[in-house]
């Protein structure tokens, strides 16, 4: 987790700390403003207890997963009509070492 927000550049080292950038500061806001429900740490260890009950034999995955997505997908929808696109390109005599 931590190599992944490190290489899409939510944060950066700082020491021996992580600090989020701009980006990551823009993302948490609008993940927190459109799925404030998935963000939640209760969220998580809700899934963690259904994920033990699919594996008790107790629920079958498919309900579990139909039971978040169909949800979610209402959520998604709503953020991809609603979010503006940012473009976070700027320009720079320095060429970007991943794309020139």
């Amino acid at each position: 987790t931590i190599s992944t927000i490190l290489s899409r550049g939510y944060v950066e080292r700082e020491k021996k700390a992580l600090k989020p950038t701009e980006l990551g500061e823009l993302i948490n806001e609008i993940m927190e403003s459109y799925f404030s429900d998935v963000v939640n740490v209760g969220f998580t260890a809700e899934r963690e207890e259904e994920f033990d009950a699919v594996e008790n034999g107790d629920v079958m995955w498919k309900d579990v997963i139909r039971n978040f997505y169909s949800p979610f997908e209402k959520l998604l929808s709503h953020a991809e009509e609603d979010i503006e696109k940012v473009d976070l390109t700027e320009e720079t005599d320095i060429d970007c070492e991943k794309c020139g």
